[in-house]
């Protein structure tokens, strides 16, 4: 191939003088072509079943030739640049590359990203070289590529590991070092900068500048970790200005290929030290507990022994305090309750694990009774214990609380017995009657009873227009106070009025556990009531026929009130009136006179008359206004009504004939 190169050379130095123009081109293009041939085989020869990718391109990266690995890896890239399928950034920097090429310096390499034949972004490492002629003129590129993908790969797992374990030292909350052989540190994660500062490549000696407490026990650690490998002790040291409590390990690291020496940690132990002086406080409280306990702590052993944790708790509820390592004072139970307890005992010993109370009475030492609740676990089998556990509470009081209990119950059924209305009491779903006072049968016509046997007969008296509207109270009432107004057919068929109040009780758990309340006959009330709404009924119709303006105003002199002749003649509607006072209705001259009118007829007892004259839409009207103060049984006056007659016609002059 280099004799063809020079034959090219040669012929390009002759020129049209030396040789005929015809001729010359001739040879010039033969010789051209005679080195294309050589190269391409010489190429071809060199690149069957070489692995790399090579190709070969002019000096404009346009691709004339590449080998079969190139083909099958990347394709058939002759005729196109490989320039183009770079990277913006990656171009830029190839061609700064290939400007620089020169003979003397031919060569250069670069690592980009390609796509291969199936659309896949491989890394290549490529060695560029630059093919010159004789005259030093750039004439092709040789490139030489070797796939690195695997190895690109493995090198972005091992960062990515690499930074994950990074990632996971400086997130745990205690430090970590390590330091080689020489005794420099080449590992620290953030909690260790954090606490000591950046140390990053010093020696323990420059460490021990800022921290000289480490050279005290530098030699132990060396000592104990050449012994035994490890070291490990606890200590104060001040961290970040703070005198804490620090647990520290360091082991001998025998991997002598990376260079290290040890490794070690550091725990920050004064939140486990302080833990530590709770326990022990928390121990020596429950100590005090048991001894100020007002129960009675014991354990039966297997043989049967009494031995009492706490014996003043038993001398303050007894007087007296059993004996330790004693049988059970089974005499000091009282005698219609010994055999039931001692019963209770043998029962319990049999059954491992299960636990068992029960009430009784034992006397005090003063010779009183007093009612005792002991709770009892067999723990026999249990290595730590091996015995009865019993804990004993004096329930004296509280059963004295449930004999007034009792008695108040009897009394609350006199109380419910008497008055005209229904005590009631329901499951939490209302499925069930748990009690119903007498008055119920009054009432229903039902007795409690047959409540009862049926507790939904309540749903089948409700009138059918209110049943909805109960049902939905009813449901409601586990959650929250409910009252609700009703009909219903008693039972005789006379349609009545009731009015039902009830509410969830809850237990200490904040559950429903019934539902309480309680039912009166309001019929004659509701009547009433419907009575007096036809009778406001018929009054607002007369107020309305009547054609004079009718007002209502109370003590501050807000509307209550007005006939349908006041809205006619103001034009408005009367939920722009209601509540409104004259201030915010009327000019500020009209409202201070109606005010001071209002005032004058509070004070008298008779009404006060009076004519009005005042200009509405640019027309002159004149009003004769009476106003009388509405008073109660006390003769307190509550109200201020006024009615207003329209006299302008008569007040206008009349014309003769």
């Amino acid at each position: 191939m280099s004799a063809s190169w020079d034959l090219v050379n040669l012929l390009t130095l002759l020129n049209w003088n030396t040789l005929p123009g015809w001729l010359w081109l001739l040879l010039w293009g033969s010789s051209l072509a005679v080195v294309m041939y050589w190269q391409r085989r010489w190429l071809q020869r060199d690149q069957v079943g070489f692995p790399d990718v090579i190709m070969l391109a002019r000096a404009d990266t346009t691709v004339v030739e590449c080998n079969e690995a190139c083909q099958k890896i990347l394709g058939d890239w002759r005729g196109r640049r490989w320039i183009d399928v770079l990277l913006a950034e990656e171009q830029e920097q190839a061609q700064q590359k290939i400007a620089h090429l020169t003979p003397q310096q031919p060569t250069f390499t670069r690592i980009s990203r390609v796509a291969d034949a199936a659309g896949q972004v491989r890394w290549f490492e490529w060695i560029n070289q630059g093919i010159f002629d004789r005259r030093g003129r750039f004439q092709f590129i040789r490139g030489v590529g070797r796939d690195i993908t695997e190895k690109k790969q493995l090198e972005e797992n091992l960062r990515l590991r690499e930074a994950q374990l990074r990632t996971l030292l400086d997130a745990l909350p205690l430090a970590v070092w390590a330091r080689d052989p020489q005794g420099v540190l080449i590992l620290q994660n953030a909690t260790d900068r954090a606490w000591f500062g950046d140390l990053l490549g010093t020696s323990l000696e420059e460490a021990a500048r800022e921290y000289p407490h480490w050279l005290e026990y530098t030699s132990q650690v060396l000592s104990d970790v050449e012994r035994q490998g490890f070291c490990q002790f606890e200590g104060k040291e001040m961290i970040q200005g703070q005198e804490r409590y620090t647990y520290r390990f360091a082991v001998k690291l025998q991997d002598q290929s990376k260079g290290l020496g040890l490794l070690g940690i550091v725990l920050d132990i004064t939140e486990q030290k302080r833990l530590e002086q709770e326990v022990w406080e928390q121990e020596e409280r429950f100590r005090a507990f048991l001894n100020n306990s007002h129960d009675i702590l014991c354990r039966i052993d297997a043989q049967g022994l009494l031995h009492t944790l706490n014996p003043p708790a038993a001398e303050k509820i007894l007087g007296r305090a059993p004996n330790q390592g004693e049988a059970v004072p089974l005499d000091w139970v009282h005698p219609e309750d010994r055999q039931n307890v001692a019963n209770a005992l043998e029962q319990l010993k049999a059954r491992p694990g299960e636990t068992l109370s029960f009430i009784y009475r034992a006397q005090h030492a003063d010779g009183q009774w007093v009612w005792l609740e002991s709770l009892c676990t067999n723990l026999l089998e249990d290595p730590s214990v091996q015995g009865i556990v019993s804990s004993t509470r004096d329930i004296t009081q509280q059963k004295q609380v449930e004999l007034a209990l009792r008695e108040s119950e009897a009394r609350f059924r006199e109380i419910a017995e008497a008055v005209p209305v229904v005590f009631f009491v329901y499951s939490a779903d209302l499925s069930q009657s748990l009690y119903k006072s007498p008055q119920s049968e009054k009432i229903w016509g039902y007795t409690a009873e047959e409540f009862r046997r049926k507790p939904d007969l309540w749903k089948d008296r409700i009138h059918p227009e209110d049943l909805p509207r109960v049902l939905q109270a009813a449901a409601r009432a586990t959650q929250e106070a409910q009252q609700i107004t009703y009909r219903l057919f008693h039972r005789d068929g006379r349609l009545r009025w009731l009015r039902t109040s009830c509410r969830p009780i809850l237990n200490e758990q904040q559950e429903v556990i019934r539902i309480v309340g309680i039912t009166e006959d309001i019929t004659e009330q509701k009547e009433a009531e419907l009575a007096l709404q036809e009778s406001e009924a018929r009054l607002r119709a007369i107020l309305d026929g009547i054609p004079f303006s009718i007002f209502l105003k109370d003590l501050e002199g807000r509307y209550l009130h007005v006939n349908k002749t006041y809205l006619q003649q103001r034009g408005c509607k009367a939920e722009e009136l209601f509540g409104k006072l004259d201030s915010e209705l009327f000019a500020s001259e009209e409202a201070l006179e109606f005010r001071d009118q209002d005032q004058k007829v509070l004070q008298s007892p008779h009404p006060v008359s009076y004519e009005r004259t005042f200009f509405r839409d640019g027309k002159r009207l004149t009003q004769w206004v009476t106003k009388f103060a509405l008073r109660d049984q006390q003769g307190s006056p509550y109200a201020v009504c006024g009615i207003a007659v329209d006299i302008t016609p008569l007040k206008q002059p009349k014309i003769c004939c």
